[in-house]
């Protein structure tokens, strides 16, 4: 199908749906009549119109979209460069003469804002509080930009170029920089530590020294109002700061923006940055390299690092390591030998932040790392999700009987599993090119692999005009064949012959170099020696038993008519050993593995139903005690009657009142009624002032007596009901601005299908976003035969589709979804919306059904709306199979067009036909960031690749990598100076063939991981802390001691702390009626520490309990001193755990503990 009738098709069902929708909505059943999802236009009207609409209506008509259109013709589509042009125009006054500089500079920012942001998050409007024009202690004026908690929806990069955004319209507007002092300076270093160890932790903790030479460098003001009730701990009542509390808007600039995302701003100045006048953010450069210097991983005592040899061009870093947390594990500490091995390389499932591991990989490391499971990376992302490919190295272990193998199969690693020793090396970690493009990283050396081989095979071969009579694209040469083509053609010897010489010490080579021209390889140190440099080999009564053909190798690479006995204990590392090697041999060897990535376990894999707090089932008041602690409607029906705010309108025909859009009992429309403040008057339409009292405030709600027996009984009997369920949860009081409800029918019918509702009305399923190019009909569990029909009729190849195994390119909105046994699938989950929806459609809006699902493959084909939690914008998605693993696979622009990547992001799908029926803005809480985040506000039916997040179209589109690619990464370059040209997104987004995407390494299948984490599965933190270090000592690459001292540096002495002081300040809780209390309630009971004692509710006479329990201060305690136990710890750490210990039992006593007869004997 080409992909103009794949988009039309996708079309004509967006079009059947809202068909289908608007014909229930035209029948007032809803706060609006029509659907409040409207179908979006191009990328300048979204992004303009957002802003200017919500806030600068004098620059409405006034060409913006039109000048933003004119600059993409310039400078390309989704650049950030337009956005930073239009702001300065609308700031100089090119499009309205503003009053004042403030507004012009307010205007100009928030619209080049909202472009960055794709039109679709509420960043420009919530994220960016205010800015203003100050003035500096010498007089001059400078732009401040008041930052708010809404800011994280942008994103780091985007809030991050939103201050290089600000910087270029002050330039323009003829502003001075800011010019804080060296106190300012300061506070900003201390609100930001303050903020990350008091109020949030962030996945990245810079320095006070990183704060301060940001915020010395910075030319505006990153500032904003209050947001926390603390103060800040140093540096208060300072002229320049308007508060003492934390600003919490402008720490996350500087925690998740500026410090994170420095690399990225350098990547634009160096490409553009002298265009624009921004060479004096040159100092960005120097920050990068101060970062590098604090979080440079220091040498550590063993003998192994000892020798380890620098290697030029990179240091490892030790940056992902911070934010431990108990139970998920680190696999490899930063550059230690035996870790993952960096792969240039894009499979089926990987790019835009993803990477491919070994399944025997997943499956050795005691399967933490499942199929989706979120990595802390040391290089060059920060982030990303584990995704399988078997065309990459495997990990090699030694058992517990002396063998050393390479694990090949996941089935071979489960059948090891209890045998493993140690994991001498993990394997490798397949990262594409396009990650070193889009982090702005220069590219690491590549290991000398098979394709790079391969490359050099073909060069030779096509210059010597030799013709080989083998193919080697599937099968690696024989150690005779290896040898033959490196003494024909000249080329290095194949990889899989080369073994990893420069891991190893002169004195375990000597040994294996003696007794291999010995003839038999029988000591300990020659045996350490085959285990470093990676051999296969099995351990024998009396000697070691290497494999033939690596037996072979080994005599061909050593075993010389000439001792060199005396040159090798001269060796001093193993550079010199693989050169030494290298010399007597007299074939050329390649660095096997120039550097090892360290990571460690994230976020585990997410497939789950979205659900709130308490689990709503319906948008409507139960009341604070009617509905007990369960917020039970039922309960309230039992009642008869709450008293709540609520919306009131009125019949239009009758007059009579009705909290819904129509009036139940006559089926006719309502119109709003509205109140006035002070007087309580009413008006049937909103007045400039009250008649009465000359009040200008008005409201749609109003304090009733709900009669829900009346309300329930007449839903039951629409919908042929004998009773309503015993629970029917919903909530205690609604939020929204006019206390909008649904009617109650939408509840009873959600919990009939066993459903759950989100806070806009619709129902949703949660999972981990994974990308996907190309796969097989029977990874997905769909027929060819039903691919056939809706569009799939030929392979990746351009041949016809007839076989389950055939690999077929995965078209840019189609999406596969979970379908574990391991948690509720969104397969099942999503058939019973489906069934909820029509059943909605034909017993209370009386019109036809739209799916009518019976079974899990009635759902291929049918469209769903994705949305990310921070935007206001959904895209048009279409289900076309199935998946053991807990994620969403979908094309890289598809999650890019909902502006996510792969780095452990979770979004949410909902059934098209649910949003269109029941999503409605009046139910959207008045809060700041609520009003617009994480709601359908819009919806993208056709996917424009001009208009993604332009980190997709960093993803490479080649099927294989030049010859130079490989022989220019030894060169350590910016991937912009390559002289090497491979083709990604960026290349071909504009052209015909936008989507087309190859893949360099291949995959038996997508789906040969664990579909589950073992974090998931293991019950208590106990357990997991014990599989964590276990795993530790196992693994050569990482260090156990290392990782116990971080998880009680991390997270254990925090989190005892924390508890400790959120215990001494807690609240109270009524268990019945669930108000909550600062104090002890003034009743004639106390309440001990225990919390066993109770006092009594003065709402409702019920208990009230402590919030915090013991248990919860003191359940990292005993696994914090069982580590000092076991563990090399710093006698600091040591004595913090024993006196948090002495503590909590002068507060609480000694714990009491059964004895045992052991303790007798």
């Amino acid at each position: 199908m080409k992909v103009e009738k794949y988009f039309e098709r996708i079309s004509d069902e967006t079009d059947k749906a809202y068909e289908l929708a608007e014909k229930a909505r035209e029948q007032s059943k809803d706060p609006e009549r029509k659907i409040d999802i409207p179908v979006a236009t191009d990328l300048p009207e979204k992004a303009s119109s957002l802003v200017i609409a919500a806030m600068f209506e004098e620059l409405e008509d006034q060409g913006v979209p039109e000048r933003i259109r004119e600059l993409e013709d310039e400078y390309g589509k989704n650049d950030e460069r337009v956005a930073f042009q239009i702001a300065r125009e609308i700031a100089e006054g090119d499009f309205y003469e503003f009053e004042d500089v403030e507004r012009a500079c307010d205007a100009g920012i928030r619209v080049g804002a909202s472009y960055m942001t794709g039109g679709i998050t509420t960043a420009p409007l919530e994220g960016i509080a205010d800015v203003k024009v100050r003035t500096n202690d010498d007089g001059s004026e400078y732009l401040a930009m008041y930052y708010a908690g809404p800011i994280r929806s942008a994103g780091g990069t985007a809030s991050a170029m939103s201050v290089l955004l600000a910087d270029y319209v002050r330039i323009g507007v003829g502003l001075d920089r800011f010019k804080p002092s060296d106190t300012v300076v300061k506070r900003y270093a201390t609100e930001v530590e303050d903020y990350y160890n008091r109020v949030t932790a962030k996945q990245y903790n810079p320095t006070r020294e990183e704060t301060k030479k940001i915020a010395e460098n910075v030319p505006v003001e990153v500032t904003g109002s209050a947001t926390e009730d603390l103060d800040v701990s140093n540096y208060k009542d300072l002229d320049r700061v308007e508060t003492n509390a934390i600003r919490g808007g402008m720490c996350l600039v500087y925690l998740d923006g500026l410090p994170l995302k420095a690399s990225k701003i350098e990547k634009r100045i160096e490409k553009w940055g002298e265009d624009f006048g921004l060479e004096h953010w040159d100092w960005v450069e120097e920050y990068l390299k101060l970062q590098k210097e604090i979080h440079s991983s220091g040498d550590d005592d063993d003998d192994e690092d000892e020798e380890k040899e620098k290697k030029p061009g990179y240091t490892p870093s030790d940056k992902y390591l911070g934010s431990l947390t108990a139970g998920r594990p680190i696999f490899a500490h930063p550059g230690k030998k035996g870790g993952f091995r960096l792969r240039y390389g894009h499979s089926r499932t990987n790019g835009l932040a993803a990477n491919s591991f070994h399944p025997a990989t997943m499956e050795i490391t005691e399967r933490f790392m499942a199929i989706g499971t979120q990595m802390k990376i040391e290089y060059p992302g920060k982030a990303t999700v584990a995704t399988p490919c078997d065309s990459i190295h495997p990990p090699v272990v030694r058992l517990e009987n002396g063998d050393v193998i390479k694990v090949e199969t996941r089935e071979k690693a489960r059948e090891l599993e209890n045998d493993i020793e140690e994991i001498l090396f993990l394997g490798d970690m397949l990262v594409t090119y396009g990650e070193f493009v889009e982090n702005g990283k220069k590219l690491l050396p590549s290991p000398y692999v098979e394709e790079w081989w391969e490359k050099e095979l073909e060069k030779e071969l096509e210059e010597q005009d030799v013709k080989l009579g083998k193919d080697f694209s599937d099968r690696e040469p024989t150690p005779k064949e290896a040898f033959k083509i490196s003494d024909v053609l000249g080329i290095p010897l194949h990889p899989r012959w080369q073994y990893h010489w420069d891991e190893t010490s002169s004195e375990k080579f000597q040994a294996l170099y003696e007794e291999i021209n010995d003839g038999e390889i029988r000591s300990q140190e020659a045996k350490k020696c085959l285990e470093d440099i990676l051999v296969q080999h099995k351990t024998g009564e009396d000697k070691i038993n290497v494999p033939e053909d690596d037996l072979k190798v080994l005599k061909k690479l050593l075993v010389m008519e000439e001792s060199h006995t005396d040159k090798i204990e001269q060796l001093e590392n193993g550079n010199e050993i693989h050169n030494f090697v290298q010399e007597i041999s007299g074939y050329e060897l390649r660095d096997q593995a120039p550097h090892y990535l360290g990571a460690r376990m994230g976020r585990p894999e997410k497939a789950e139903r979205r659900t709130l707090n308490g689990k709503p089932q319906l948008l409507f008041p139960c009341g604070k005690q009617e509905g007990g602690r369960m917020r039970n409607l039922t309960a309230s029906y039992n009642y008869g009657s709450v008293q709540e705010n609520i919306v009131v309108n009125k019949d239009q025909e009758t007059g009579e009142k009705t909290y819904f859009a129509y009036n139940p009992d006559t089926g006719n429309p309502a119109e709003p009624v509205w109140y006035c403040t002070e007087c309580r008057e009413e008006y049937v339409e909103e007045s400039e002032s009250c008649d009465s009292c000359g009040n200008e405030r008005f409201q749609r709600h109003k304090n009733e007596n709900i009669d829900i027996e009346n309300l329930m009984d007449n839903a039951l009997e629409n919908l042929d009901m004998p009773k309503p369920p015993e629970l029917l949860k919903s909530f205690r009081g609604m939020t929204s601005e006019h206390k909008h409800v649904e009617p109650i029918e939408k509840g009873l019918l959600r919990e009939k299908h066993d459903l759950y509702v989100n806070k806009d009305a619709t129902v949703r399923y949660d999972a981990s976003d994974i990308p996907m190019t190309h796969f097989k009909p029977e990874e997905i569990s769909v027929s060819v035969e039903k691919l056939n029909e809706i569009g799939y009729t030929e392979d990746h190849n351009g041949e016809p589709l007839e076989r389950k195994d055939q690999v077929v390119e995965l078209k840019p909105q189609d999406i596969i979804i979970p379908d574990s046994d391991k948690t509720l699938s969104a397969a099942e989950y999503m058939m019973r919306v489906c069934n909820f929806t029509d059943e909605l459609l034909t017993e209370f809006y009386e019109v036809d059904p739209f799916y009518q699902v019976e079974e899990k493959e009635d759902l291929v084909g049918e469209l769903v709306i994705g949305l990310a939690p921070h935007t206001s914008g959904g895209t048009v998605g279409r289900i076309i199979g199935f998946t053991d693993a807990k994620g969403i696979y979908a094309h890289p622009y598809w999650h890019a067009a909902k502006r996510r990547n792969a780095d452990g992001d979770e979004d949410a799908i909902l059934m098209m036909m649910d949003g269109l029926l029941n999503f409605s803005r009046q139910f959207l809480p008045d809060m700041t960031g609520a009003r617009t985040m994480d709601a359908p506000l819009i919806l993208s039916t056709v996917l424009n690749p001009d208009e993604v997040d332009d980190e997709a179209w960093a993803v490479e589109t080649v099927s294989e990598y030049p010859l130079s690619f490989y022989e220019e990464s030894l060169e350590y370059k910016k991937p912009w100076n390559l002289d090497t040209d491979i083709e990604i997104g960026e290349d071909v987004v504009h052209s015909d063939e936008p989507f087309k995407h190859g893949f360099t390494h291949g995959c038996t299948d997508v789906e040969d991981g664990p579909s589950q984490s073992e974090y998931v599965t293991l019950d208590s933190m106990s357990d997991k802390t014990s599989a964590q270090l276990g795993l530790g000592e196992k693994t050569k690459a990482a260090d156990e001691d290392a990782t116990a001292e971080l998880l009680l540096q991390k997270h254990f002495l925090p989190d005892i702390r924390g508890n400790l002081r959120s215990f001494s300040s807690q609240e109270m809780r009524c268990v019945d009626c669930n108000t909550k209390f600062r104090r002890v309630p003034l009743t004639n009971q106390t309440i001990a520490p225990s919390g066993k004692t109770t006092a009594q509710c003065p709402e409702c006479d019920g208990k009230v309990l402590l919030t915090i329990s013991y248990g919860t201060i003191k359940k990292y305690m005993q696994p914090s001193k069982d580590i000092i136990d076991e563990y090399e710890i710093t006698p600091y750490l040591r004595q913090q755990v024993t006196m948090l210990n002495g503590t909590l039992q002068s507060l609480f006593g000694k714990d009491e503990r059964q004895s045992g007869l052991g303790q007798f004997t």
